[in-house]
């Protein structure tokens, strides 16, 4: 599966965890690729909608609250980003399971975190990979940037 198609995917478990009242959580590893026999409900359509659309798509917190929204281009542009910073610094990804990988694309996340902006455009919390308040941000930013700085000058590492 396409790195674009997962990062559809994981907007789609945002967009559906608002509508089921679920908190939005995705790991950033690629989803299953077996077909769901399940037709689409109309909060799924339209989860998808606004993913081809670059409509707002909401984003709740781990008690299942919605707290504002992010754009899909906004997360495709950050993922961009931080593939590009892998690849070049790192490596490709090794597998379905590469947690080394899977470690550096969240730190880098958290580094580059897109902000999640409520009805009057005010900035409330950002997305990772899943909702984080901004002071979750600057509590994980150090070790982020610790383990960003070591595996990206390993070029290659693990």
């Amino acid at each position: 599966m396409k790195r674009r198609t997962a990062v559809a995917a994981g907007l789609l478990v945002v967009g559906l965890a608002v509508a089921g009242g679920a908190a939005a959580q995705s790991s950033g590893e690629p989803p299953s690729t077996s077909p769901s026999s399940e037709p689409l409900d109309a909060d799924q359509v339209a989860a998808l909608e606004a993913i081809q659309t670059d409509a707002p798509i909401p984003v709740v917190d781990s008690e299942g609250v919605v707290r504002g929204s992010v754009r899909n281009s906004q997360l495709t542009a950050r993922d961009d980003r931080v593939l590009a910073q892998i690849v070049a610094g790192f490596r490709e990804r090794q597998g379905q399971v590469d947690a080394p990988y899977d470690e550096l694309f969240e730190a880098l996340r958290i580094l580059d975190p897109v902000p999640v902006v409520d009805d009057d455009g005010d900035v409330v919390g950002y997305w990772t990979s899943n909702f984080k308040e901004p002071e979750q941000i600057e509590v994980l930013r150090p070790t982020a940037q610790q383990m960003a700085d070591a595996m990206l000058s390993a070029g290659g590492g693990g």
